[in-house]
């Protein structure tokens, strides 16, 4: 271990804490009192300067004159360790000034003191200022006045694009956490990320300087590739944020996990308090909590030696100048000599610094283990090294759940399943949406949060009216389960029927209720669409005036995604538009042989979490159903193990439905061109809400979209759609989906190419 000696060959650190003497002047106590008072006030407060600051002896000890536990317990952090390195690092400096690099967090206050602070200038400007040697990180840069600054943007300068709301990390990536864990997030992001290295190799010929993404960047890890906190290889599927599915909201934040102990007090030590987690997960500390934490943790102590040994492998036999790690001395890697490494080329740089990121978040296998492990496992394999490692995603462990190994825990399968996906549209959708005083986010409305958050569905479950949430969550365990021990027990909500009322049955957009009496109809909660047959029919005309005026025109209805519920229970709850005088396939009952073997594949539940008489079968929380379910009695015709090959119905209807596709599509435009009184031709874009736009060069713009559809096209729009928006109602009810697809082209003067449609003749009526 090497020490840092200051410019008098002094000894200054050794390890990571200070050794050598500090002396702790009355000068010194005194602006250490000033600045923290009594954390009552705001800054100089009642606990200032005079008879309640701590004296040498009483700092050394950590004991508060006053008695006041809270600034008792800030003695006792990082924050208030001032004779640790991130305090004591510029002491030998001339002048001793904090950069402005630095001083945001490192500096509690700016050239100006007590009022110019640093961290609040940043907080208020994006910019942070030059500032002297600090005495911590104290009360006044997370409280202006109580409680904290956060509460209190406004008089900081922030705006909606302010830096506190979203916090801007240093991939670009804006984000949040929607409360005054955001304070948090400002100093523990890092100052690299994984677009840094990038940058690197994009500007430069190598060799390459290493990068260091900085210490405790526990909100980089949080946050995974919503950061890029790693560097991440192309091609390759990484964790976003952890949101700590099945934990109350009480803790599944910074401010939450480390201030909040087990009695649910408010904790300034900021160490987490592992009793609080003990009582679900068991064991005895974070490092032994069962399930994805002692997991991760035992994964991570086996990979970060492996990556080491790659690391040093690839620079000694492919580079040719061998490589060590020294925790102790910047900038960490060296020759064997002693001397600082020069001579990274592409992915030795990226290897190296990924395994900095393992070391730099030391609780890393609780902030985002998953992540870790996939950005170390990827970084072994990139250099030529080898791990025995089982990670998420990665080898054995397949993102389609059909391998789950030694790693078979119903919580590891959820975090690569669609459910966790945290950084997706459906949880990330409603991150820009502010309320009118601009400070404040307005979170997911009350008609979302029943399917976009897990509050939401709660309180859909047992009856009540939804409510508006924070966009924080996913859909997690508590989605689904409401006993709080989930490694022992696996009972749903649907168990409790006299708790979770409205799960007894479900009443559809149309207004049908249906019910396919087990845990089923808590997929059906969500997975219904949000229109039908009815909500078309009721559609009123658009006030806008039309040229020609002589007739109605329509704004488009949208099903809603994935809404296979809808799909699989066909005619029976009108989820596509259904033709007066026409008969509609209804529920797709799955006749044969899906009950046989032990096999329940008739339902939600049988097909997605392949629910056979073998308890451990049961374990699927990836929700992604195998074809090797079906391919006992389907043949699979292109040997590829794709659903769509396979032989009889499943096959055939999905090559099917896509010539439908193809012909209603063709038909509604030219009903666009040649069908309206008014021409108005239009197309379809995907990846564009309303999906509908006019074809007029304008683009795939909201003010562009589609508004002159007449009834008619109004329906066909929606059938297609309704088809495009499920991508397995092949499987779910292709018969009901080939009827409306048949029936709409034909309304649209089309012609079907599929002649072969279940209740349809050869050619349109």
């Amino acid at each position: 271990m090497s020490p840092v000696v200051n410019e008098d060959g002094d000894e200054f650190l050794g390890g990571t804490e200070y050794t050598g003497p500090i002396t702790i002047t009355e000068t010194t106590v005194l602006k250490f009192a000033a600045v923290v008072g009594d954390c009552s006030g705001g800054v100089g407060g009642a606990g200032g300067a005079g008879d309640e600051a701590f004296s040498p002896e009483q700092r050394e000890g950590y004991v508060d004159a006053t008695g006041n536990p809270i600034r008792a317990e800030w003695a006792k952090s990082g924050h208030g360790d001032i004779a640790s390195e991130p305090w004591r690092h510029w002491d030998w400096d001339d002048p001793q000034t904090v950069s402005s690099r630095c001083s945001r967090c490192h500096a509690p206050q700016a050239t100006d003191a007590p009022i110019d602070l640093s961290f609040l200038a940043y907080a208020a400007t994006s910019e942070a200022t030059e500032a002297p040697v600090a005495l911590g990180i104290d009360c006044v840069n997370c409280h202006q006045t109580f409680p904290t600054i956060y509460s209190n943007l406004a008089k900081f300068g922030r705006t909606t694009d302010g830096q506190l709301e979203p916090v801007e990390f240093p991939s670009g990536a804006e984000l949040s956490l929607f409360s005054s864990s955001n304070l948090c997030l400002v100093c523990h992001q890092g100052r690299e990320s994984g677009a840094s290295v990038d940058d690197q190799i994009a500007s430069q010929d190598p060799p390459y300087r290493f990068l260091n993404i900085h210490y405790y960047a526990a909100a980089a890890s949080l946050f995974g590739s919503e950061s890029n906190a790693g560097y991440e290889y192309a091609g390759k599927d990484y964790k976003p944020r952890n949101t700590f599915a099945s934990h109350p909201d009480d803790f599944s934040n910074c401010v939450g996990c480390h201030m909040k102990n087990a009695e649910n007090n408010e904790m300034h030590t900021w160490i987490p308090d592992a009793d609080t987690c003990i009582g679900c997960h068991g064991g005895t500390s974070l490092e032994t909590l069962g399930g994805t934490p002692s997991v991760s943790y035992t994964n991570l102590e086996t990979l970060t030696p492996d990556l080491y040994a790659a690391i040093q492998g690839y620079a000694a036999d492919v580079v040719g100048v061998s490589i060590v790690y020294d925790a102790s001395s910047y900038p960490y890697w060296f020759t064997e000599e002693g001397d600082r490494y020069s001579d990274f080329d592409e992915a030795l740089l990226k290897g190296a610094y990924n395994y900095q990121v393992l070391l730099k978040d030391p609780y890393g296998f609780i902030h985002n283990g998953i992540y870790l492990q996939q950005i170390a496992y990827d970084s072994v394999e990139d250099l030529g090294g080898s791990t025995t490692v089982e990670v998420v995603g990665r080898g054995d462990l397949t993102i389609d759940g059909s391998g789950i190994g030694t790693a078979d825990t119903k919580t590891l399968q959820w975090a690569i399943s669609g459910h966790a996906a945290a950084a997706g549209e459906p949880f990330r959708h409603w991150d820009e949406d502010y309320d009118l005083d601009g400070y404040t986010p307005s979170g997911i409305s009350s008609s979302c949060t029943r399917c976009h958050s897990t509050a939401g569905f709660e309180e859909f479950a047992v009856g009540e009216d939804t409510t508006g949430h924070l966009p924080t969550t996913t859909v997690d365990c508590w989605s689904c389960h409401n006993d709080f021990n989930l490694f022992a027990n696996a009972e749903t909500r649907y168990d409790d029927l006299a708790t979770n009322t409205a799960l007894a049955s479900i009443e559809f957009p149309s207004g049908a209720s249906v019910s396919l009496d087990n845990a089923s109809n808590i997929c059906m909660g969500c997975h219904q669409g949000r229109s039908s047959k009815v909500q078309v029919d009721a559609a009123t005309p658009n006030s806008t005036v039309q040229e020609p005026t002589d007739y109605d025109s329509y704004n488009f209805i949208n099903i809603h995604y994935y809404a296979a519920a809808a799909s699989f229970f066909g005619s029976d709850v009108q989820g596509g538009y259904e033709y007066d005088d026409n008969t509609y396939r209804g529920q797709n009952t799955f006749v044969g042989l899906h009950t046989s073997d032990g096999r329940t594949l008739v339902d939600c539940v049988g097909c997605h979490m392949n629910a056979s008489e073998d308890a451990s079968s049961k374990q699927r929380h990836t929700f992604l159903p195998q074809v090797e379910d079906c391919t006992a009695c389907h043949s699979d015709q292109a040997g590829e193990g794709n659903f769509y090959d396979l032989g009889g119905s499943p096959g055939d209807n999905y090559r099917e439905i896509n010539v439908l596709l193809e012909d209603v599509y063709a038909a509604i435009l030219e009903y666009g061109v040649s069908g309206l009184p008014q021409s108005s031709p239009g197309y379809y874009d995907s990846s564009a809400y309303p999906y509908w736009f006019m074809d007029n060069g304008m683009g795939s713009n909201y003010g562009n979209r589609y508004t002159d559809f007449d009834f008619d096209m109004l329906t066909a729009a929606y059938n297609y759609q309704g088809a495009l928006m499920d991508p397995g109602g092949y499987v779910l009810n292709g018969t009901y989906i080939q009827q409306l697809l048949f029936d709409s082209t034909c309304l649209m003067g089309g012609t079907p190419r599929v002649v072969t449609v279940p209740g349809r003749p050869s050619t349109c009526p």
